[in-house]
C-alpha cells in the first residue's frame, strides 16, 4: 500500500511539475510580446496605413454620348470631374460638317448648271427643228398634217424645260442648310425626375 501511495504522490508532483513549467513558459513568452515604448504628449494627425487589394467601384456611373461622331475639338471636362445638368463638356470641331454642306451646295449648283445646260439644248433643238418645218414648208415639200410642220398645240408650245416658280421654291428647300455643329456641343446628361 505504501508503494502505491507512493507511486501516486510522484504522478500528482509530475502533473503538477509539469502545469507550473507550462505555466512559466507562457509568461514568459507573453512578456516578451507586449513592449512598450513611453513619448511625451503632443497633438497631431493620426496616421493610419490600410493595405488592401480589390476593385473600387464607382457608386454612379453615367453614360456620356453625343448624338454626332467627329474629332473633338475642345475638352471642358476632365475624367472624375463634377458636372452639372447641360454643361457643355466637349466640342466637336465643325469643320467635316462644314465641308460637306459646302460639298452639298456645290453639287446642287452643279446640277443647277447641267439643268441649264439641258434647258439651252433642248431649246436649239426646238428651234432647229422649227427652222426646218418653216423651210420645209416653204419649198412645199412636205404636208401640214405631218407632225414635224403641223403647228404645235398650246400646250406644246411652252418653252421646254420651263420651271415654275413653286418647282423652284422646291429645288431650292432641298438644299441641307448648314446647321451650326459648333453651337450643339455635347452636354452632360440630364437624370430623368
Amino acid at each position: 500500500m505504501k508503494s502505491g501511495l507512493l507511486k501516486s504522490a510522484l504522478a500528482v508532483a509530475v502533473l503538477f511539475g509539469v502545469a507550473a513549467g507550462y505555466v512559466w513558459l507562457q509568461e514568459r513568452n507573453g512578456a516578451e510580446d507586449a513592449s512598450y515604448r513611453l513619448a511625451k504628449l503632443e497633438r497631431g494627425a493620426l496616421t493610419a496605413v490600410v493595405a488592401a487589394s480589390g476593385t473600387l467601384n464607382a457608386v454612379t456611373t453615367v453614360q456620356v454620348g453625343s448624338q454626332i461622331s467627329g474629332q473633338v475639338k475642345e475638352i471642358y471636362a476632365d475624367f472624375n470631374s463634377a458636372v452639372k445638368q447641360d454643361q457643355v463638356i466637349a466640342r466637336i470641331d465643325p469643320a467635316t460638317f462644314e465641308l460637306r454642306v459646302n460639298q452639298a451646295r456645290a453639287d446642287l449648283d452643279a446640277a443647277h448648271s447641267a439643268v441649264a445646260v439641258a434647258r439651252s439644248g433642248l431649246a436649239a433643238q426646238h428651234a432647229e427643228r422649227q427652222r426646218q418645218a418653216r423651210v420645209l414648208s416653204e419649198r412645199g415639200a412636205v404636208q401640214q398634217s405631218d407632225p414635224v410642220v403641223r403647228k404645235p398645240s398650246p400646250e406644246r408650245n411652252r418653252p421646254p424645260l420651263a420651271l415654275d416658280t413653286d418647282d423652284s421654291h422646291r429645288l431650292s428647300s432641298m438644299v441641307c442648310e448648314p446647321r451650326p455643329y459648333h453651337n450643339r456641343p455635347a452636354r452632360a446628361p440630364t437624370r430623368p425626375p
